[in-house]
């Protein structure tokens, strides 16, 4: 019987080392058996950005009969520093693509192209997909109730560096958070069938490039502590 791995997939080497500590450094998108806490693991540094993450998750599904699942986890912006303040750890529950559609002078039309990106249990996936993270984690191995709140999260290739676009994103879509590689990492585990879950720890409000506003080395010392929290909830 084959060993059945959990992948944990980061954009970059510091937010890998920081959730799993004691990992290699890893300078390309190639998986990386590795055991940690008892825990058989596939380590994936994919790259930041949608097409890097496409890209490592594709390398990844090379190895499908020897994955349990993904775990995606990482930092991100937040859109509300209020209700998700700095250093907040978030369960994704949906992600959006805002780049998929007809771009007009009224922004991105997700059903202005006659085709969506294909289909998900009979529906068709155009510029959103569910997560259902409880689901997703119990199969993942996780048994018991976290203690994180979840939201929707916007995958954008460029970040988002201005306060107005930040509420445009936040009128249209209605996020909680952005990041840089979510949707491309979840749309094709959702197709394969491959259970996935998605866990961001806040480092910044979106829209803002000011250093006084931001904390990575903060939210990066959380990662570790969810990590923890998973391993500890497993079993």
């Amino acid at each position: 019987m084959n060993l059945r791995r959990l992948a944990i997939v980061t954009a970059t080497g510091k937010e890998l080392r920081a959730a799993v500590d004691g990992a290699p450094r890893i300078s390309s998108p190639e998986p990386v058996a590795w055991r940690w806490r008892g825990l058989d693991l596939f380590l994936v540094t994919s790259g930041t950005g949608p097409v890097n993450a496409a890209w490592g998750l594709g390398r990844l599904l090379e190895h499908r009969q020897e994955l349990l699942g993904v775990l995606n986890i990482g930092i991100a912006g937040s859109f509300d520093t209020e209700a998700l303040p700095l250093l907040s750890t978030v369960v994704v529950r949906e992600e959006i693509w805002p780049e998929f559609g007809l771009r007009t002078a009224g922004g991105v039309d997700p059903a202005g192209l006659k085709y969506g990106q294909g289909t998900l249990e009979g529906q068709e996936v155009r510029d959103r997909v569910g997560l259902s993270p409880g689901l997703a984690l119990a199969r993942l191995g996780v048994r018991r109730p976290l203690p994180w709140p979840e939201g929707r999260s916007l995958t954008v290739a460029g970040a988002t560096g201005d306060a107005e676009l930040a509420r445009e994103h936040r009128r249209r879509y209605s996020p909680d958070l952005e990041n840089m590689e979510g949707f491309a990492l979840a749309w094709p585990c959702l197709k394969y069938g491959v259970p996935f879950a998605e866990v961001r720890c806040v480092s910044n409000p979106v829209g803002s490039r000011l250093s006084r506003d931001w904390d990575i080395q903060g939210a990066l010392g959380q990662l570790n502590s969810v990590m923890m929290t998973l391993v500890e909830s497993m079993g």
